[in-house]
Protein backbone atom coordinates (compact mmCIF):
# COMPACT_ATOMS: atom_id res chain seq x y z
CA UNK A 1 0.00 0.00 0.00
CA UNK A 2 1.45 3.43 -0.92
CA UNK A 3 2.41 5.99 1.73
CA UNK A 4 -0.63 8.05 2.62
CA UNK A 5 -0.56 11.82 3.09
CA UNK A 6 -1.33 13.04 6.60
CA UNK A 7 -3.63 15.68 5.08
CA UNK A 8 -5.86 13.07 3.42
CA UNK A 9 -9.59 13.62 4.10
CA UNK A 10 -11.10 10.79 2.04
CA UNK A 11 -9.76 7.29 1.37
CA UNK A 12 -11.66 4.93 -0.92
CA UNK A 13 -10.53 1.39 -1.76
CA UNK A 14 -12.82 -0.65 -4.02
CA UNK A 15 -12.61 -4.31 -4.98
CA UNK A 16 -8.98 -5.07 -4.12
CA UNK A 17 -8.83 -8.84 -3.48
CA UNK A 18 -5.22 -8.71 -2.29
CA UNK A 19 -5.93 -6.20 0.50
CA UNK A 20 -5.72 -8.12 3.79
CA UNK A 21 -5.41 -5.25 6.25
CA UNK A 22 -4.48 -1.61 6.76
CA UNK A 23 -1.04 -0.57 8.01
CA UNK A 24 -0.78 0.71 11.57
CA UNK A 25 0.47 4.01 10.14
CA UNK A 26 -3.16 4.82 9.31
CA UNK A 27 -3.30 6.19 12.86
CA UNK A 28 -1.52 9.31 11.59
CA UNK A 29 -4.41 10.27 9.30
CA UNK A 30 -5.89 12.72 11.78
CA UNK A 31 -7.69 14.69 9.05
CA UNK A 32 -9.35 11.64 7.52
CA UNK A 33 -13.14 12.13 7.47
CA UNK A 34 -14.33 9.29 5.23
CA UNK A 35 -12.90 5.79 4.91
CA UNK A 36 -14.58 3.48 2.40
CA UNK A 37 -13.33 -0.05 1.77
CA UNK A 38 -15.84 -1.86 -0.43
CA UNK A 39 -15.85 -5.49 -1.53
CA UNK A 40 -12.25 -6.14 -0.59
CA UNK A 41 -12.92 -9.84 -0.03
CA UNK A 42 -9.51 -10.52 1.49
CA UNK A 43 -9.77 -7.89 4.24
CA UNK A 44 -9.61 -9.68 7.59
CA UNK A 45 -8.72 -7.01 10.14
CA UNK A 46 -8.24 -3.33 10.88
CA UNK A 47 -5.78 -1.74 13.30
CA UNK A 48 -7.08 -1.51 16.88
CA UNK A 49 -6.39 0.86 19.73
CA UNK A 50 -6.29 3.94 17.53
CA UNK A 51 -8.67 6.89 17.38
CA UNK A 52 -8.95 8.80 14.13
CA UNK A 53 -10.20 12.08 15.55
CA UNK A 54 -11.80 13.43 12.36
CA UNK A 55 -13.32 10.21 11.04
CA UNK A 56 -17.05 10.69 10.49
CA UNK A 57 -17.98 7.90 8.05
CA UNK A 58 -16.61 4.36 8.01
CA UNK A 59 -17.91 2.03 5.30
CA UNK A 60 -16.69 -1.57 4.97
CA UNK A 61 -19.44 -2.89 2.70
CA UNK A 62 -18.94 -6.39 1.31
CA UNK A 63 -15.75 -7.22 3.22
CA UNK A 64 -17.04 -10.71 3.94
CA UNK A 65 -13.95 -12.00 5.80
CA UNK A 66 -13.97 -9.18 8.34
CA UNK A 67 -15.16 -10.78 11.58
CA UNK A 68 -14.22 -8.26 14.28
CA UNK A 69 -16.09 -5.05 14.93
CA UNK A 70 -13.89 -2.06 13.91
CA UNK A 71 -12.32 -0.03 16.72
CA UNK A 72 -10.54 2.86 15.05
CA UNK A 73 -12.54 5.94 16.09
CA UNK A 74 -15.05 7.03 18.72
CA UNK A 75 -16.19 9.99 16.62
CA UNK A 76 -18.00 8.10 13.86
CA UNK A 77 -21.55 9.18 12.98
CA UNK A 78 -22.12 6.72 10.09
CA UNK A 79 -20.98 3.09 10.25
CA UNK A 80 -21.75 0.81 7.30
CA UNK A 81 -20.81 -2.82 7.91
CA UNK A 82 -23.34 -4.51 5.62
CA UNK A 83 -22.34 -7.85 4.11
CA UNK A 84 -19.39 -8.33 6.45
CA UNK A 85 -18.60 -11.48 8.45
CA UNK A 86 -19.05 -9.84 11.87
CA UNK A 87 -20.51 -12.22 14.46
CA UNK A 88 -20.95 -9.95 17.48
CA UNK A 89 -21.45 -6.28 18.28
CA UNK A 90 -19.29 -5.59 21.38
CA UNK A 91 -20.49 -3.81 24.50
CA UNK A 92 -18.00 -0.98 23.98
CA UNK A 93 -20.04 0.27 21.00
CA UNK A 94 -21.58 2.53 23.64
CA UNK A 95 -18.40 4.62 23.34
CA UNK A 96 -19.62 5.72 19.90
CA UNK A 97 -21.67 8.53 21.38
CA UNK A 98 -21.99 10.35 18.02
CA UNK A 99 -23.16 7.34 16.04
CA UNK A 100 -26.36 8.21 14.12
CA UNK A 101 -26.53 5.47 11.49
CA UNK A 102 -25.54 1.83 11.92
CA UNK A 103 -26.02 -0.45 8.91
CA UNK A 104 -25.28 -4.14 9.41
CA UNK A 105 -27.71 -5.51 6.85
CA UNK A 106 -26.98 -8.93 5.35
CA UNK A 107 -24.47 -9.80 8.08
CA UNK A 108 -25.54 -13.44 7.94
CA UNK A 109 -23.26 -14.50 10.83
CA UNK A 110 -24.38 -11.81 13.28
CA UNK A 111 -25.92 -13.41 16.37
CA UNK A 112 -25.19 -11.21 19.37
CA UNK A 113 -26.02 -7.61 20.24
CA UNK A 114 -25.28 -5.94 23.56
CA UNK A 115 -28.24 -5.21 25.82
CA UNK A 116 -29.20 -2.44 28.19
CA UNK A 117 -27.08 0.19 26.52
CA UNK A 118 -28.39 3.40 25.00
CA UNK A 119 -26.62 4.99 22.05
CA UNK A 120 -27.92 8.50 22.55
CA UNK A 121 -27.47 9.68 18.96
CA UNK A 122 -28.47 6.52 17.08
CA UNK A 123 -31.36 7.29 14.71
CA UNK A 124 -31.13 4.65 11.96
CA UNK A 125 -30.49 0.96 12.63
CA UNK A 126 -30.54 -1.54 9.76
CA UNK A 127 -30.16 -5.22 10.65
CA UNK A 128 -32.16 -6.59 7.74
CA UNK A 129 -31.05 -9.97 6.45
CA UNK A 130 -29.25 -10.94 9.68
CA UNK A 131 -30.77 -14.42 9.63
CA UNK A 132 -29.20 -15.63 12.90
CA UNK A 133 -30.28 -12.64 14.95
CA UNK A 134 -33.06 -13.79 17.30
CA UNK A 135 -33.20 -11.12 20.00
CA UNK A 136 -34.93 -7.78 19.50
CA UNK A 137 -32.26 -5.04 19.66
CA UNK A 138 -32.05 -3.05 22.89
CA UNK A 139 -29.20 -0.66 22.17
CA UNK A 140 -30.99 2.69 21.84
CA UNK A 141 -34.35 4.24 22.67
CA UNK A 142 -33.76 7.10 20.23
CA UNK A 143 -34.08 5.12 17.00
CA UNK A 144 -36.42 6.59 14.39
CA UNK A 145 -35.96 4.04 11.59
CA UNK A 146 -35.54 0.37 12.48
CA UNK A 147 -35.21 -2.33 9.82
CA UNK A 148 -35.27 -5.92 11.10
CA UNK A 149 -36.58 -7.54 7.92
CA UNK A 150 -35.62 -11.16 7.28
CA UNK A 151 -34.13 -11.72 10.74
CA UNK A 152 -34.73 -14.64 13.11
CA UNK A 153 -36.49 -12.51 15.74
CA UNK A 154 -39.45 -14.30 17.34
CA UNK A 155 -41.21 -11.49 19.19
CA UNK A 156 -41.68 -7.74 19.23
CA UNK A 157 -41.53 -7.04 22.99
CA UNK A 158 -43.79 -4.67 24.90
CA UNK A 159 -40.85 -2.46 25.83
CA UNK A 160 -40.60 -1.21 22.26
CA UNK A 161 -42.86 1.54 23.59
CA UNK A 162 -39.66 3.05 25.04
CA UNK A 163 -38.62 3.89 21.46
CA UNK A 164 -40.33 7.25 21.68
CA UNK A 165 -38.86 8.58 18.40
CA UNK A 166 -39.69 5.53 16.28
CA UNK A 167 -41.07 6.51 12.87
CA UNK A 168 -40.64 3.33 10.83
CA UNK A 169 -40.52 -0.36 11.81
CA UNK A 170 -39.71 -2.84 9.02
CA UNK A 171 -40.00 -6.54 9.82
CA UNK A 172 -41.16 -8.09 6.56
CA UNK A 173 -40.09 -11.65 5.88
CA UNK A 174 -39.36 -12.53 9.54
CA UNK A 175 -40.40 -16.16 9.27
CA UNK A 176 -39.75 -16.90 12.97
CA UNK A 177 -41.81 -13.96 14.23
CA UNK A 178 -44.77 -15.26 16.22
CA UNK A 179 -46.08 -12.41 18.36
CA UNK A 180 -46.20 -8.63 18.25
CA UNK A 181 -46.91 -6.29 21.16
CA UNK A 182 -47.12 -2.77 19.83
CA UNK A 183 -48.87 -0.01 21.75
CA UNK A 184 -48.95 2.45 18.88
CA UNK A 185 -50.37 5.22 21.05
CA UNK A 186 -47.17 5.45 23.07
CA UNK A 187 -45.19 5.67 19.83
CA UNK A 188 -46.40 9.10 18.86
CA UNK A 189 -44.13 9.46 15.82
CA UNK A 190 -44.79 6.02 14.34
CA UNK A 191 -46.10 6.11 10.78
CA UNK A 192 -44.97 2.95 8.99
CA UNK A 193 -45.10 -0.67 10.22
CA UNK A 194 -44.40 -3.60 7.88
CA UNK A 195 -44.98 -7.19 9.03
CA UNK A 196 -45.70 -8.56 5.56
CA UNK A 197 -44.63 -12.13 4.70
CA UNK A 198 -44.26 -13.13 8.37
CA UNK A 199 -45.69 -16.60 7.84
CA UNK A 200 -45.45 -17.76 11.47
CA UNK A 201 -47.11 -14.67 12.97
CA UNK A 202 -50.11 -15.80 15.01
CA UNK A 203 -50.78 -12.82 17.29
CA UNK A 204 -50.62 -9.06 16.92
CA UNK A 205 -51.67 -7.01 19.94
CA UNK A 206 -51.90 -3.40 18.77
CA UNK A 207 -54.32 -2.22 21.42
CA UNK A 208 -53.87 0.67 23.77
CA UNK A 209 -55.86 3.68 24.89
CA UNK A 210 -55.16 6.75 22.78
CA UNK A 211 -54.80 10.08 24.49
CA UNK A 212 -55.22 13.66 23.36
CA UNK A 213 -55.11 14.35 19.65
CA UNK A 214 -54.03 10.79 18.82
CA UNK A 215 -57.55 9.54 19.52
CA UNK A 216 -58.72 11.42 16.43
CA UNK A 217 -55.75 11.53 14.05
CA UNK A 218 -54.19 8.08 13.50
CA UNK A 219 -50.97 8.16 11.50
CA UNK A 220 -49.81 4.54 11.32
CA UNK A 221 -49.78 2.59 8.05
CA UNK A 222 -49.82 -1.18 8.76
CA UNK A 223 -48.87 -3.99 6.38
CA UNK A 224 -49.80 -7.60 7.22
CA UNK A 225 -49.78 -8.93 3.67
CA UNK A 226 -49.22 -12.70 3.40
CA UNK A 227 -49.28 -13.34 7.16
CA UNK A 228 -51.05 -16.64 6.59
CA UNK A 229 -51.13 -17.79 10.24
CA UNK A 230 -52.58 -14.53 11.54
CA UNK A 231 -56.24 -14.29 12.51
CA UNK A 232 -57.06 -11.23 10.42
CA UNK A 233 -60.62 -11.00 11.70
CA UNK A 234 -59.38 -10.81 15.29
CA UNK A 235 -56.92 -8.11 14.27
CA UNK A 236 -59.58 -6.00 12.56
CA UNK A 237 -61.95 -6.37 15.51
CA UNK A 238 -59.47 -5.18 18.15
CA UNK A 239 -61.54 -2.44 19.74
CA UNK A 240 -58.96 0.28 20.21
CA UNK A 241 -56.71 -0.28 17.20
CA UNK A 242 -56.42 3.01 15.35
CA UNK A 243 -54.51 3.25 12.08
CA UNK A 244 -54.34 5.35 8.97
CA UNK A 245 -54.27 2.36 6.63
CA UNK A 246 -53.83 -1.40 6.66
CA UNK A 247 -52.95 -3.93 3.95
CA UNK A 248 -54.02 -7.57 4.30
CA UNK A 249 -54.34 -10.61 2.07
CA UNK A 250 -57.78 -11.83 1.12
CA UNK A 251 -60.37 -12.45 -1.54
CA UNK A 252 -63.43 -10.81 0.01
CA UNK A 253 -64.58 -8.00 2.27
CA UNK A 254 -64.60 -8.92 5.95
CA UNK A 255 -68.01 -9.19 7.69
CA UNK A 256 -66.64 -6.54 10.05
CA UNK A 257 -67.66 -4.04 7.36
CA UNK A 258 -71.41 -4.12 7.88
CA UNK A 259 -72.32 -2.23 4.71
CA UNK A 260 -70.66 -3.93 1.75
CA UNK A 261 -71.16 -4.68 -1.91
CA UNK A 262 -69.43 -6.40 -4.80
CA UNK A 263 -67.28 -4.67 -7.36
CA UNK A 264 -70.09 -4.11 -9.84
CA UNK A 265 -71.22 -0.96 -8.05
CA UNK A 266 -69.22 1.89 -6.58
CA UNK A 267 -72.03 3.22 -4.39
CA UNK A 268 -73.54 2.35 -1.04
CA UNK A 269 -76.77 4.28 -0.50
CA UNK A 270 -78.98 5.18 2.45
CA UNK A 271 -76.70 3.97 5.21
CA UNK A 272 -78.60 4.84 8.41
CA UNK A 273 -76.97 7.27 10.83
CA UNK A 274 -77.31 7.19 14.59
CA UNK A 275 -77.17 10.32 16.70
CA UNK A 276 -73.85 9.10 18.14
CA UNK A 277 -72.25 9.11 14.69
CA UNK A 278 -72.59 12.90 14.47
CA UNK A 279 -72.31 13.81 18.13
CA UNK A 280 -68.50 13.55 18.16
CA UNK A 281 -66.03 16.14 16.88
CA UNK A 282 -65.42 13.91 13.84
CA UNK A 283 -67.55 11.57 11.76
CA UNK A 284 -65.43 8.45 11.67
CA UNK A 285 -65.62 5.38 9.45
CA UNK A 286 -63.48 2.63 8.01
CA UNK A 287 -63.50 1.69 4.35
CA UNK A 288 -62.30 -1.58 2.84
CA UNK A 289 -61.63 -2.41 -0.81
CA UNK A 290 -60.58 -5.79 -2.21
CA UNK A 291 -58.44 -5.10 -5.26
CA UNK A 292 -56.99 -7.63 -7.70
CA UNK A 293 -54.00 -6.74 -9.87
CA UNK A 294 -53.11 -8.23 -13.22
CA UNK A 295 -49.71 -9.96 -13.32
CA UNK A 296 -46.92 -7.64 -14.32
CA UNK A 297 -43.09 -7.75 -14.45
CA UNK A 298 -41.50 -8.12 -11.03
CA UNK A 299 -39.52 -4.90 -11.37
CA UNK A 300 -42.71 -2.86 -11.21
CA UNK A 301 -44.85 -1.92 -8.24
CA UNK A 302 -48.59 -1.55 -7.95
CA UNK A 303 -49.94 1.73 -6.66
CA UNK A 304 -53.51 2.95 -6.38
CA UNK A 305 -55.35 5.94 -4.94
CA UNK A 306 -58.50 5.30 -2.95
CA UNK A 307 -60.99 7.82 -1.68
CA UNK A 308 -64.61 7.82 -0.57
CA UNK A 309 -67.11 10.61 -1.17
CA UNK A 310 -69.96 11.06 1.31
CA UNK A 311 -73.36 12.71 0.97
CA UNK A 312 -75.23 13.23 4.23
CA UNK A 313 -78.99 13.53 3.85
CA UNK A 314 -81.39 15.06 6.34
CA UNK A 315 -85.04 14.55 7.08
CA UNK A 316 -85.88 17.99 5.63
CA UNK A 317 -83.98 17.44 2.37
CA UNK A 318 -80.83 19.19 3.55
CA UNK A 319 -77.61 17.76 2.10
CA UNK A 320 -73.97 17.84 3.20
CA UNK A 321 -71.37 16.73 0.62
CA UNK A 322 -67.91 15.63 1.72
CA UNK A 323 -65.26 14.89 -0.91
CA UNK A 324 -62.38 12.67 0.18
CA UNK A 325 -58.84 13.24 -0.99
CA UNK A 326 -56.91 10.24 -2.40
CA UNK A 327 -55.20 7.85 -0.03
CA UNK A 328 -52.17 6.09 -1.50
CA UNK A 329 -51.61 2.33 -1.34
CA UNK A 330 -48.29 0.99 -2.60
CA UNK A 331 -47.24 -2.65 -2.87
CA UNK A 332 -44.42 -4.51 -4.58
CA UNK A 333 -46.19 -7.83 -4.11
CA UNK A 334 -47.81 -9.14 -7.26
CA UNK A 335 -50.26 -11.63 -5.81
CA UNK A 336 -53.78 -11.40 -7.18
CA UNK A 337 -55.77 -9.89 -4.30
CA UNK A 338 -55.07 -7.23 -1.71
CA UNK A 339 -57.35 -5.99 1.03
CA UNK A 340 -56.90 -2.25 1.52
CA UNK A 341 -58.40 -0.71 4.67
CA UNK A 342 -58.35 2.98 5.48
CA UNK A 343 -59.61 4.97 8.43
CA UNK A 344 -61.38 8.22 7.64
CA UNK A 345 -62.44 11.24 9.68
CA UNK A 346 -64.63 14.16 8.69
CA UNK A 347 -64.52 17.20 10.99
CA UNK A 348 -67.90 18.28 12.33
CA UNK A 349 -69.11 21.40 14.06
CA UNK A 350 -72.18 22.36 16.02
CA UNK A 351 -74.11 23.58 12.98
CA UNK A 352 -73.69 20.28 11.18
CA UNK A 353 -74.74 18.17 14.15
CA UNK A 354 -77.99 20.15 14.48
CA UNK A 355 -79.13 19.59 10.88
CA UNK A 356 -80.77 16.23 11.60
CA UNK A 357 -78.89 14.12 9.07
CA UNK A 358 -80.22 10.57 9.25
CA UNK A 359 -78.67 8.82 6.22
CA UNK A 360 -75.43 8.92 4.25
CA UNK A 361 -74.58 7.80 0.71
CA UNK A 362 -70.99 6.73 0.04
CA UNK A 363 -69.14 6.31 -3.23
CA UNK A 364 -65.78 4.56 -3.70
CA UNK A 365 -63.14 5.79 -6.14
CA UNK A 366 -60.03 3.73 -6.98
CA UNK A 367 -57.50 5.06 -9.47
CA UNK A 368 -54.25 3.56 -10.78
CA UNK A 369 -51.20 5.74 -10.16
CA UNK A 370 -48.86 4.00 -12.61
CA UNK A 371 -49.61 1.44 -15.31
CA UNK A 372 -51.18 -0.95 -12.82
CA UNK A 373 -54.20 -2.83 -14.11
CA UNK A 374 -56.67 -3.69 -11.39
CA UNK A 375 -60.23 -4.68 -10.62
CA UNK A 376 -62.29 -3.96 -7.51
CA UNK A 377 -63.86 -7.24 -6.35
CA UNK A 378 -65.83 -5.68 -3.52
CA UNK A 379 -65.82 -2.97 -0.92
CA UNK A 380 -67.46 -2.07 2.36
CA UNK A 381 -67.95 0.51 5.10
CA UNK A 382 -68.19 0.40 8.86
CA UNK A 383 -69.34 3.50 10.73
CA UNK A 384 -67.52 4.00 14.02
CA UNK A 385 -69.33 5.44 17.01
CA UNK A 386 -66.98 4.46 19.85
CA UNK A 387 -65.83 7.30 22.04
CA UNK A 388 -62.99 7.65 24.49
CA UNK A 389 -64.57 9.36 27.45
CA UNK A 390 -61.51 9.95 29.56
CA UNK A 391 -60.96 13.66 30.24
CA UNK A 392 -57.66 13.76 28.38
CA UNK A 393 -59.39 12.47 25.25
CA UNK A 394 -62.10 15.12 25.22
CA UNK A 395 -60.08 17.76 23.45
CA UNK A 396 -62.57 18.69 20.75
CA UNK A 397 -65.72 20.06 22.28
CA UNK A 398 -67.62 22.65 20.23
CA UNK A 399 -65.78 25.48 21.98
CA UNK A 400 -62.28 24.18 21.27
CA UNK A 401 -62.65 22.39 17.94
CA UNK A 402 -61.49 25.32 15.83
CA UNK A 403 -58.35 25.82 17.91
CA UNK A 404 -57.44 22.16 17.72
CA UNK A 405 -58.07 21.95 14.00
CA UNK A 406 -55.91 25.00 13.37
CA UNK A 407 -53.13 23.55 15.50
CA UNK A 408 -53.20 20.22 13.69
CA UNK A 409 -53.99 21.38 10.17
CA UNK A 410 -50.39 21.19 8.94
CA UNK A 411 -49.96 17.62 10.09
CA UNK A 412 -53.28 15.98 9.31
CA UNK A 413 -54.06 17.52 5.97
CA UNK A 414 -57.66 18.62 5.77
CA UNK A 415 -59.29 21.97 5.18
CA UNK A 416 -60.38 23.44 8.49
CA UNK A 417 -63.96 24.37 9.18
CA UNK A 418 -63.07 28.02 8.64
CA UNK A 419 -63.34 27.26 4.92
CA UNK A 420 -66.76 25.62 5.08
CA UNK A 421 -69.02 26.78 2.26
CA UNK A 422 -72.74 27.10 2.90
CA UNK A 423 -75.23 27.41 0.08
CA UNK A 424 -78.97 27.74 0.56
CA UNK A 425 -81.31 26.78 -2.24
CA UNK A 426 -84.91 27.83 -1.55
CA UNK A 427 -87.98 26.70 -3.41
CA UNK A 428 -90.76 29.18 -4.23
CA UNK A 429 -93.80 29.08 -1.96
CA UNK A 430 -96.49 31.45 -0.75
CA UNK A 431 -96.13 30.26 2.81
CA UNK A 432 -92.86 31.48 4.33
CA UNK A 433 -92.84 28.74 6.97
CA UNK A 434 -93.35 26.05 4.34
CA UNK A 435 -90.60 27.64 2.25
CA UNK A 436 -88.20 27.48 5.16
CA UNK A 437 -89.10 23.86 5.79
CA UNK A 438 -88.56 22.90 2.15
CA UNK A 439 -85.37 24.86 1.69
CA UNK A 440 -82.26 22.84 1.20
CA UNK A 441 -79.04 23.61 2.94
CA UNK A 442 -76.14 22.15 1.03
CA UNK A 443 -72.69 22.09 2.59
CA UNK A 444 -69.43 20.98 1.09
CA UNK A 445 -66.17 20.19 2.78
CA UNK A 446 -62.99 18.68 1.34
CA UNK A 447 -60.95 16.46 3.58
CA UNK A 448 -58.10 13.99 3.58
CA UNK A 449 -58.16 10.54 5.11
CA UNK A 450 -55.93 11.18 8.07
Amino acid sequence: MPILSASLTTLELFNIPSLVGLPFSVKNLNKLEKLKIWYCMGLESLPTGINLKSLDTLSLVGCSRLKNFPDISTNISELHLDKTGIVEVPWWIEKLSRLKWLDMSECINLEILPTRINLQSLSILDLSGCLRLRIFPDISTNISRLDLSRTGIKEVPWWIEKFSHLYSLEMNGCNSLQRVFLNIFKLKHLQRVDFSHCWALVGADLTGLPSGVYAYFPKVNLNFLNCFSLDQEALIHQHSVFFKSMILSGEEVSPYFIHRTNGTTSSLKNIPLLHTHLSKPFFRFRACAVVTFDPMPRNHANEVEIHVNCRFKGIFGNVFDSFGQPHMFFTTDHQDSHVFILECHIPLNKDITQLNFDHVDMQLHVTAVNDSKFKVKGWGIRLISEDFSLPENQLCNPNTLTDVCEAEEENIGYTSLQGLVNETEGEESGDSNAETERSRKRMRIYYNFI
